[in-house]
């Protein structure tokens, strides 16, 4: 494949980078990687569900904004395990470029 663009081996769609993740060679994940993408996006919607959960009831409290604050804090680190399992790679491709103002979407379309 020609410049910036590389083939993405577990969801099998081309990607187009603005620089340094086609730097890495691709490989295969094995089957324990696989399972860990599997269990941190899974505990990242459920948390999620947790947070719009806490946030629709009717009580409101500095303990429980708290609460919220932290599940989030738990799922961004569960999308820092996700960041690892993929060797640093990143699929927000302007995010390290401080020329522009694109801001991407979150990638699971959580609703924190």
């Amino acid at each position: 494949m020609a410049g910036n663009e590389h083939q993405d081996s577990k969801s099998c769609e081309a990607v187009k980078c603005s620089g340094g993740c086609c730097e890495q060679s691709q490989r295969e994940w094995t089957e324990e990687e696989q399972v860990g993408v599997i269990e941190s996006k899974q505990w990242r919607k459920e948390l999620d569900k947790i947070i719009q959960e806490i946030k629709n009831s009717t009580r409101n409290s500095r303990e429980r904004s708290l609460c919220v604050t932290k599940l989030q804090e738990a799922i961004m680190w569960a999308g820092m395990d996700l960041k690892a399992l993929n060797d640093g790679r990143t699929i927000y491709k302007e995010s390290y470029n401080p020329e522009n103002t694109i801001v991407e979407p979150n990638a699971d379309d959580l609703k924190m």
